[in-house]
């Protein structure tokens, strides 16, 4: 009896998986406990590749982003040795140098011109100033945004403000914050679905019915996620060629309103577009170890992606613990304190493995078996 019903896509038995990064159809995960490693092995494999395929001409980036990520991880590991205010110092270092080598793997020429961090500490203080693109040097800054597709405006932007939208210390913040305790990131689940001919892909994104009293929920089927996708339950005309999707007992679904044909052979090309799409969505993520990546819509975005935040706020206190001994001191006494600690503490991390697996194209994630 042939199949009526809409189905998980699966590849080769897998369940095709969502990703932050352009890699292919159920690509495997790189396991490590060391991701500066697997980095640098990396670099100089895409360094030799360079050389021995004639490819001269692409030596230098890899040569200089294998620079940039060993300056990276050395003022990653000077950092542990160090407490806060000069661990954040050290902290923002290894993360620019990271960046930097994102950047010339992306191809900026770095070196050939002025380089600027592309932010500022405001002369008020407790505040990070947004530098304007110039043709004449490389903003650091902007570059990275721009590359992550959330280009930049000049403007500033306050510290506890870029504290708020980090999203691995954001429930730290809902909990310390009594007036606004529902939480801005939704958890959601999202499934690569196809037809009963196998012919065609779309997508379904969920959440918890409980999160409506957890989160703000209002907030989730507004702009291009209303343009993209439909409810479930919506039967109209206009959907009836549409993807039909599963529902989830306690969940709530929307399912995107077209498809993507595709074939064994053609099924990178419109899954990676997919991925590309969802790009607009203000989807987040964070790494744990029990399920690799989590993935969460931010409610409340900033203009920019989540890692340049995660950049910013720790070059506030960089810059701070050098050149603004009564700011940082101020604001280590006040009701930042536990947020700044959390973010020490935990964001270097994420940061490295996520620009691990946007450099590399493969899905970077901490292994079961590591302990410490």
């Amino acid at each position: 009896m042939s199949e009526t019903k809409d189905k998980t896509l699966k590849y080769e038995y897998n369940a095709v998986r969502f990703t932050f990064v352009q890699c292919d159809v159920c690509q495997a995960r790189l396991l490590s406990s060391d991701a500066w490693s697997y980095l640098t092995y990396y670099l100089l494999s895409k360094a030799k590749e360079s050389e021995s395929n004639s490819h001269e001409a692409d030596l230098p980036q890899w040569e200089r982003a294998g620079y940039y990520a060993d300056l990276a991880e050395n003022f990653f590991i000077a950092s542990k040795a160090v407490k806060l205010p000069a661990k954040a110092t050290l902290i923002y270092y290894s993360m620019l140098n990271l960046v930097k080598c994102f950047l010339s793997t992306k191809g900026v020429e770095l070196e050939k011109k002025t380089e600027h961090h592309g932010l500022k500490i405001t002369d008020e203080g407790k505040a990070v100033k947004i530098s304007q693109k110039k043709n004449d040097m490389v903003n650091i800054f902007a570059e990275f945004a721009e590359i992550l597709e959330t280009p930049v405006d000049s403007g500033e932007i306050q510290l506890l403000k870029l504290l708020r939208n980090i999203p691995e210390i954001h429930g730290l913040c809902c909990n310390l914050e009594s007036d606004d305790d529902k939480s801005k990131l939704l958890p959601i689940n999202i499934s690569f679905m196809t037809n009963p001919d196998h012919n065609l892909m779309y997508t379904q994104i969920s959440y918890q019915k409980e999160q409506e009293n957890k989160a703000k929920t209002e907030k989730f089927y507004r702009g291009e996620r209303k343009d993209y996708f439909r409810k479930i339950d919506d039967h109209s005309a206009e959907y009836s060629n549409s993807p039909k999707g599963i529902k989830e007992e306690g969940r709530i679904t929307y399912i995107s309103k077209k498809y993507e044909k595709y074939t064994k052979k053609s099924i990178n090309t419109p899954y990676k577009k997919i991925l590309g799409e969802y790009n607009q969505f203000k989807i987040v993520s964070i790494l744990t170890r029990a399920e690799g990546y989590r993935y969460y819509v931010d409610l409340e975005p900033l203009n920019w992606h989540f890692l340049c935040t995660s950049l910013a706020a720790m070059f506030y206190l960089g810059s701070a613990a050098r050149y603004r001994p009564h700011d940082i001191k101020e604001v280590m006494k006040g009701e930042m304190r536990p947020l700044i600690t959390e973010l020490v503490r935990i964001s270097p991390t994420q940061f490295l493995y996520h620009l691990v697996s946007l450099i590399t194209n493969r899905e970077c994630v901490i292994p079961f078996s590591a302990v410490d």
